[in-house]
């Protein structure tokens, strides 16, 4: 599904929409790490989303890991779902 995920740069805007709610991160950084590495998926205190993909494309060699921060709506209002 993020086969183009690699053409990502910090500062793009990716756009999530959920429950009715357009939600905008900015990319602040990318990282190709082994299938088999977690770390980069743990739990934080920030607001931001990480999305994955393998890489190279179709092969479970590595994993590519674009990680952005919320920057709308205000993360200071969000509120627990």
């Amino acid at each position: 599904a993020f086969v183009n995920l690699k053409r990502l740069e910090a500062d793009d805007i990716v756009y999530v929409d959920y429950n009715g709610i357009r939600y905008a991160y900015k990319v602040t950084e990318k990282k190709i790490a082994s299938s088999t590495d977690l770390s980069y998926i743990q739990p934080n205190e920030d607001a931001t989303i990480t999305l994955v993909t393998c890489d190279p494309p179709g092969t479970d060699n590595n994993r590519l890991y674009v990680r952005a921060i919320q920057i709308s709506p205000d993360p200071l209002k969000n509120k627990e779902i």
